[in-house]
């Protein structure tokens, strides 16, 4: 099954399968890993690998075969199946005492999963009633299901109905499908977890401002969503001197509330990461922690771990001290807020009947001040980055990696090899010269691009620096819990380290239960996996909102841009949903495609087919409506009416639909990368009970 973990023996009988849509320009690489693993099994394997991987080299186009022989590890997915049940026919499987049970089929929506089989009996009782009664409508509802058994020879795995998750039409029951693929929680906390609390209402106890720096009569502010109710970071800002100023981010110290190895911290490891979807929350930490005790409400003293620089006016850090300290925050921003004054069209009202509230001793012009200055500053640093070759790159892959010296750290992954190699055979095609051998280079050369392209901008950036950990969102990241306790510990070994030496350090780590490399490798794993887990979740919710958007306008238009274009397909990035698609044009009854490698082209026209020649046709021809929406109508767009909807549907569409600023095609029409597309976008069922979006090319 599509993930599990198995040993396999090479089958030389049928080796040499032929791959469909398969690369002749496949090559494979020795890898560059320079960690040596004297496991003899382990050696063994990357020698098959290796010797695979020379025989693939020869044989670009085919894959060898290979025999199953036994499961290492089975794969999570085994535990969540989503899926319909088909009741007509059912099936019947004979037992060795001679009674019979009957059976009927789970079709499960991810098409990687085998049909599978449930006994009648082992469904619960309210759907075991239905089917009785002859309720068919139950073949429309989402089922949550696990894999019991699958016998050697089986085609079929046997399978167990969990519950029901309701129609397949309905968002809640798609929602509640995306989180149970995803094996994330929306159960409440456990007693035990919550038994870890302290007291409400809680108090900062005396100690604490003992043994901590008081920062309350600096001027900290957040910055957050205007709904935001767990705020986990502030910032600072002083005036040290005319040239240096001190600047201060103040992290929640969620540590100190979730103590190693209590309940509380093993939930919150199982849980690794909060999890936002459309109109649900589901919290890493109860929200007696994260929106009260560690929340960085303004007005309210907080514990927090601080990172304080001393920067010169050229962006130079001159100074650094990082501690625990105690924090009372005077005003909570929101990016409109934040974005307003760095814009510069933000007005104080001295009189303070407008704009965010203050609470203390400083004022709303502190706080503009304050923002409009660290702005300044990270204008300048950011050239400095740039500079050092980091550069902009529009969405960061993230990881969290272990290194040998037992820190958590986060990486930015760099781009795949053979998307650069294509993205530089693409420019030189083009006559834009492109060097992609280093980020500094890669940043440089698409600087000069966009100075003549003049297209989109890029939105994030990619350090240049070669470790990075992070530590501000503890209350919605295990692995940012993790840091704070072995930065705790770090900071408290400094102090006697000098004296006591290497002990210190190892006794602070005990105290601070900092994990060992082992346990921090195998947390840094299922955070790992977690995240992609939550990423892929809430993408897949956005996914079903947008399904029951397009599903109430039966069709939506928009422009697209071309990302990738093939031989008989290509992928377009639609802007106004953020969402790639690709249209696939193989096989389309009265459609000519013609593919120009010279110069990457695509080529689509109409082609006249005969009676005679139809009836030739393969079954699984297409008709050309499944790729194209003819328009009755279409007209250029104003700079007026971008924000106006109009219908430029056929008559039969009664929608309103956001208008394009690209018109309807013709054919011929020739197809590369970044040219931009009309296309008409729908929401489709399909007979899994899987929702999805599909794209069509407008066309006159």
């Amino acid at each position: 099954m599509d993930g599990d973990a198995v040993t396999v023996m090479l089958d030389p009988i049928v080796y040499g399968i032929k791959l469909k849509g398969s690369n002749d320009a496949l090559t494979v690489e020795e890898s560059t890993d320079s960690t040596k693993d004297t496991d003899s099994e382990q050696e063994e394997a990357v020698r098959a690998l290796k010797t695979i991987g020379a025989t693939m080299s020869y044989n670009p186009s085919k894959r060898p075969a290979v025999k199953v022989l036994s499961i290492i590890r089975s794969s999570p997915r085994r535990d969540a199946v989503i899926g319909l049940l088909a009741l007509n026919p059912w099936l019947t499987e004979g037992e060795t005492n001679g009674r019979e049970l009957d059976y009927i089929q789970l079709i499960p929506r991810d098409s990687k999963l085998p049909m599978m089989v449930i006994t009648v009996e082992s469904l619960p009782g309210c759907a075991k009633e239905r089917l009785i009664n002859g309720d068919v409508s139950i073949e429309r509802e989402l089922v949550a299901a696990r894999i019991e058994e699958w016998k050697e020879g089986s085609d079929c795995p046997k399978a167990q109905v969990i519950r029901m998750l309701g129609r397949a039409e309905e968002i809640e029951p798609q929602i509640s499908a995306v989180l149970f693929e995803h094996a994330i929680s929306a159960a409440n906390f456990s007693s035990d977890s919550l038994s870890c609390l302290p007291n409400a209402p809680w108090k900062i106890p005396a100690e604490e401002y003992e043994t901590r720096k008081d920062l309350r009569n600096t001027c900290t502010f957040t910055i957050d969503p205007a709904s935001a109710t767990d705020l986990d970071d502030a910032l600072s800002f002083e005036m040290v001197s005319e040239k240096v100023f001190r600047i201060g981010v103040h992290i929640a110290d969620v540590s100190r509330f979730v103590i190693p190895d209590t309940a509380l911290d093993r939930e919150a490891r199982i849980r690794s990461t909060s999890v936002y979807i459309p109109q649900h929350k589901l919290p890493m930490l109860p929200p007696e922690l994260s929106e009260q005790a560690c929340s960085l409400v303004p007005g309210e003293d907080r514990l927090v771990f601080s990172i304080i620089w001393d920067i010169d006016d050229t962006g130079n850090i001159t100074g650094r001290w990082i501690g625990r300290s105690v924090i009372r925050s005077c005003c909570k921003l929101s990016y409109d807020d934040a974005q307003d004054i760095i814009d510069g069209g933000f007005e104080v009202d001295v009189s303070g009947k407008t704009g965010p509230k203050l609470h203390g001793q400083f004022e709303l012009k502190d706080v503009v001040d304050s923002l409009r200055s660290l702005h300044g500053i990270t204008k300048k640093m950011r050239e400095i980055r740039l500079r050092n070759g980091a550069f902009w790159i529009e969405i960061p892959k993230l990881a969290i990696l272990f290194d040998e010296s037992c820190a958590l750290l986060r990486r930015h992954a760099e781009p795949r090899s053979m998307k650069l190699k294509e993205f530089e055979e693409f420019c030189r095609k083009r006559g834009l010269e492109l060097d992609a051998s280093s980020s500094g280079k890669l940043h440089l050369a698409l600087l000069k691009m966009r100075e003549k392209l003049k297209e989109d901008e890029w939105a994030h950036c990619g350090l240049s620096i070669p470790l990075y950990t992070h530590f501000t969102s503890p209350l919605r990241r295990y692995p940012d819990i993790v840091v704070h306790r072995t930065l705790a510990a770090v900071v408290e070994a400094e102090e006697v380290y000098v004296e006591e030496g290497r002990e210190a350090l190892l006794s602070a780590a005990v105290r601070y239960g900092v994990p060992t490399s082992k346990v921090v490798s195998e947390v840094a794993a299922h955070c790992n996996e977690r995240k992609r887990a939550s990423k892929h979740a809430e993408q897949s919710a956005e996914d079903v909102y947008l399904w029951a958007l397009l599903k109430s306008k039966e069709v939506m238009f928009s422009d697209a841009r071309v990302l990738r274009v093939g031989p008989h397909f290509m992928t377009v990035y639609i802007n106004k949903f953020g969402i790639e698609k690709r249209i696939y044009f193989g096989e389309v009854e009265g459609l000519a495609v013609t593919w120009i490698a010279t110069t990457d082209t695509l080529v689509l026209d109409t082609l006249n087919t005969k009676p005679l020649q139809r009836r030739h046709l393969t079954r699984s021809c297409r008709s050309i409506e499944d790729i194209v929406l003819m328009m009755n109508q279409c007209r250029m767009v104003t700079p007026e009416d971008k924000n106006k909807c109009i219908n430029i549907a056929p008559s039969s569409y009664n929608t309103q639909s956001n208008v394009t600023a690209t018109p309807p095609l013709c054919f011929p029409l020739m197809i590369r990368v970044l040219s931009i597309v009309p296309v008409a976008i729908y929401a489709i069922s399909e007979y899994n009970g899987h929702v999805n979006i599909e794209a069509r090319l407008c066309m006159q």
